[in-house]
């Protein structure tokens, strides 16, 4: 809702596009493209990343990632991404806290993940 009790409402969306193309049994190559759109900060994550207050534009933010799998085996998976996002405001932490913020963030991870 709007404000309390008002029949209007704040929307947010995030439409996403993934892409897997597996080499063979054991590798796999992937990426995704993705968007985030809460102008009026909905889910608060841009007051959360904006020290409370608001961003001017709200949670709007482009994603893109590509990643490698390697099935070690039937159920052990490791991943490398990379991931990059551009937000329409400095939302962004580089360095301390003292530091300003900017609206990309580019980062790499790996994960292991076993199911049974």
């Amino acid at each position: 809702e709007k404000t309390p009790g008002s029949s209007e409402y704040n929307n947010w969306w995030t439409p996403n596009v993934i892409a897997k193309y597996a080499i063979n049994d054991k590798y796999a190559l992937a990426g995704r493209l993705e968007y985030y759109h809460d102008p009026n900060d909905v889910m608060g994550l841009s007051s959360a990343m904006n020290d409370g207050t608001k961003s001017p534009n709200g949670f709007q933010i482009w994603g893109a990632s590509a990643n490698f799998d390697y099935q070690i085996n039937s159920n052990l998976l490791w991943r490398l991404e990379l991931r990059n996002l551009k937000s329409r405001d400095a939302l962004f932490m580089k360095g301390n806290p003292n530091t300003p913020k900017i609206d990309n963030n580019f980062f790499i991870t790996t994960s292991l993940s076993t199911w049974f």
